[in-house]
């Protein structure tokens, strides 16, 4: 392993590519997903780069060879390091790599969590019953995250949210329906809040309870607050699991 890592810092190095730093968030997305990458798509990907410094080098698909099975987390920080020491980068976009520095730092010092696709990433069981969370054309299994809680309370803290300042913040309209059900909630079952992106956090389950607390103007709601590692799991399948790996470390550097 550690000879095809270096062996693809090499290659990387003799590409002769040297990136501004406003296209380290595609650069993340492009070795993070763990998509299978053909040469053509890493030709491809190349010619993106509209700012990229090509010194006499030609790029081939040899000189890509070994880069190309390089999809390692530990490999994305050393080509993301020996990006962001060149000193060329700097001088072209001070502002955004002083930006994308910053983020790195936190990246690489446990402060962000970057996410890496598993080839074995298990899917929990489901079928047509599962109570399923949608971010778009992203699933998340509610219906075991909620079981294993109930196994687990002590591995899930639960805190407390102001009820009035929720409710316009993390319900929206098609989720409420005022006739279901409202008598049978019980508010003092924390809500699921999940951390959506870094720093912010949405309603994933208990919306009801929540129209309720609102209704009978309760100031306080006990909620489970979860990080994205927590949640990470119970992506439905692994359609959802590689699409919201590129979402959330796309969004890295999207909200700083």
């Amino acid at each position: 392993m550690k000879l095809e890592k270096e062996a693809g810092l090499a290659a990387l190095k003799k590409a002769g590519l040297i990136f501004t730093a406003r296209y380290l968030n595609r650069i993340m997305e492009f070795y993070m997903t763990g998509a299978k990458t053909y040469p053509e798509e890493i030709l491809m990907i190349a010619n993106l780069f509209d700012e990229i410094h090509d010194v006499n080098i030609t790029v081939t698909e040899k000189r890509f060879a070994a880069v190309k099975a390089m999809l390692k987390g530990d490999f994305v920080v050393e080509a993301l390091t020996l990006i962001l020491n060149n000193q060329r980068v700097k001088m072209m976009d001070r502002e955004a790599y002083e930006i994308a520095a910053d983020t790195y730092e936190r990246i690489k010092n446990g402060m962000i969590p970057l996410l890496i696709y598993d080839d074995e990433f298990i899917i929990k069981p489901h079928d047509s019953k599962t109570e399923v969370y949608s971010m778009g054309d992203i699933n998340i299994n509610i219906t075991a995250l909620m079981a294993d809680i109930e196994k687990n309370p002590k591995a899930y803290p639960i805190s407390e949210i102001q009820a009035d300042w929720v409710f316009w913040h993390a319900c929206k309209p098609d989720k409420i329906d005022v006739a279901y059900a409202m008598n049978e909630t019980d508010l003092h079952q924390p809500l699921l809040f999940i951390e959506k992106k870094i720093g912010q956090y949405v309603c994933a389950d208990g919306f009801h309870r929540l129209y309720r607390a609102y209704q009978e103007e309760v100031k306080m709601v006990p909620i489970h607050r979860l990080s994205v590692t927590q949640y990470l799991p119970y992506l439905l399948d692994k359609r959802s699991y590689r699409r919201f790996i590129s979402y959330w470390n796309e969004s890295l550097f999207n909200v700083l």
